[in-house]
């Protein structure tokens, strides 16, 4: 029995320090900009005009958004939010999900959305 203990002990530790139910990191955002424009949808989504600062470095700097309702959303004290907490003026981190269509602007599926202090 003490063989079993001291076999499955070094599992336990790996299992307790493991980043278990953590979001991993996203890495850079796709967008920083400022909500320009909402068009919320039937289905509990929203469509976002999305306007950053061209010389910020960001892979694009304007995009028409889709986020679906069950897009992850975090609010500036980290909560889950949800696509009705979108609305103009707001500054937003936004990692897309997919393809991005290279039209003028861009088009996108959200992924990930943080709502940041301007």
């Amino acid at each position: 029995m003490r063989l079993f203990s001291m076999a499955l002990m070094p599992l336990l530790v790996v299992f307790l320090i493991s980043p278990t139910g953590c979001s991993p990191d996203p890495g850079p955002p796709d967008l920083v900009g400022i909500v320009e424009s909402v068009s919320f949808l039937d289905d509990g989504g929203a469509t976002l005009l999305v306007e950053g600062d061209p010389d910020a470095g960001y892979q694009y700097y304007l995009a028409s958004v889709r986020v679906g309702r069950d897009t992850p959303v975090y609010l500036t004290d980290g909560s889950r939010g949800t696509p009705e907490d979108l609305t103009t003026g707001l500054t937003l981190k936004i990692w897309f999900d997919g393809p991005v269509a290279e039209s003028w602007p861009v088009q996108a599926q959200a992924g990930r959305i943080e709502i940041s202090e301007p």
